[in-house]
């Protein structure tokens, strides 16, 4: 998150002075889980999709889902260092399966999981 510098003023003198505004750190990570959050929903709602028409096997579904659940529980509890470990090993067994998926599905599936990485920062 980058910091935005405010107030440059110089005074008669010619010296200057910056107020660099405060960030709530906890609120903006909050924030960041909660778009993390939306992302993974998209993902799990894709992993059923990708079961039903896109060549998802219930146990590669079963492991992601399980996979995906230990995302939303670091997500959660704020734990962001957790959230992306538990989403490379995801991304490992994503990408373990994602070879025999097919159609719209896949593509959806594909998508859903490029935005969680970008939610995450992963």
């Amino acid at each position: 998150m980058a910091a935005v510098l405010v107030g440059c003023s110089s005074t008669a003198s010619g010296s200057g002075s910056l107020a660099i505004p405060s960030i709530n750190a906890s609120a903006a990570a909050s924030l960041g889980a909660q778009v993390a959050l939306g992302a993974l929903d998209r993902v799990d709602a894709a992993i059923t999709a990708g079961q039903t028409s896109g060549g998802l096997s219930a146990d590669n579904a079963t492991s992601l889902k399980s996979l995906s659940g230990s995302i939303r529980t670091s997500l959660q509890s704020g734990d962001m260092t957790g959230a992306k470990s538990a989403f490379d090993q995801f991304s490992t067994k994503f990408t373990e399966v994602s070879s025999g998926l097919s159609g719209d599905s896949a593509k959806t599936l594909q998508d859903a999981v490029a935005s969680l990485k970008a939610a995450i920062g992963s």
